[in-house]
């Protein structure tokens, strides 16, 4: 399988330039592949499941994604990245980032992934 490699150039308020991080990917493969990703919280009672059941697949294309307040939004994304509190429970099938497996990670780990979105 050939790699492909992209670069992203930026312009700070300064004029400098700022060059991301070179990002590696397989051209056949999704920028983000997500199946059957679950949110829990404890609570009171019990857990609470907060998001349920996401599914996506993204290619190389832009997106955005919207919906009501308290739907989940920040949430989804925020487990991916292992941005959310110890307490939250994270499952899913499947979550890659260019194939990679996001399962597991933390805010630590996961800085090259944060990158490798913002690049694109």
């Amino acid at each position: 399988m050939s790699m492909q490699e992209n670069a992203m150039t930026t312009t700070r308020n300064d004029g400098q330039a700022i060059q991301a991080g070179a990002v590696k990917s397989a051209p056949n493969v999704p920028l983000l592949e997500i199946s059957n990703l679950r949110v829990s919280f404890p609570n009171s009672s019990g857990t609470v499941e907060v998001v349920k059941g996401v599914n996506l697949r993204l290619g190389r294309e832009r997106l955005a994604v919207v919906g009501e307040s308290g739907s989940g939004k920040s949430v989804t994304f925020r487990s991916l990245l292992g941005l959310l509190p110890d307490s939250a429970k994270v499952s899913a099938d499947c979550a890659r980032l260019n194939g990679e497996n996001l399962l597991g990670l933390n805010a630590r780990n996961c800085a090259p992934c944060a990158e490798s979105v913002s690049a694109w």
